[in-house]
């Protein structure tokens, strides 16, 4: 039985589809639905920038493109639980998910390391949606 699904999206193609279905499939069956963004990790070139003025623009045009897939996920699905995370695995242990849906880049599991290291860790069953 699935009661709780959590979609974990980024801003990208693949997280906006993941976030479609996850919504879709929380109505059809009547779960739960916690939507999660989450955070690219800083690129390793900016280690070896002069100044930190670049991470933080960099950071800043992040943190833009997640209020607006937020805004979305909260215009699309009307959540009332919402919240910004790095760590999947560690949200669906603490919502006891039924059902981690997110974005797969490039159309196999092989090629997504995120998704790939989900789907071997993950304490509940894994949807990955291209």
């Amino acid at each position: 039985m699935l009661d709780r699904i959590l979609a974990a999206v980024d801003n990208s193609t693949e997280g906006a589809r993941a976030l479609r279905l996850a919504i879709e499939l929380a109505h059809e069956i009547g779960a739960d639905l916690k939507v999660i963004i989450v955070l690219k990790p800083l690129p390793a070139c900016f280690s070896f920038a002069v100044s930190a003025i670049f991470a933080q623009i960099w950071k800043h045009a992040q943190l833009q493109q997640i209020s607006s897939c937020q805004a979305t996920a909260r215009f699309r699905a009307g959540l009332k639980m919402f919240r910004r995370s790095s760590t999947i695995l560690r949200s669906a242990k603490q919502y006891q998910a039924d059902l981690i849906v997110m974005g797969m880049r490039n159309r196999t599991i092989v090629t997504d390391r995120t998704t790939q290291d989900v789907a071997e860790r993950s304490p509940c069953a894994v949807l990955g949606v291209p």
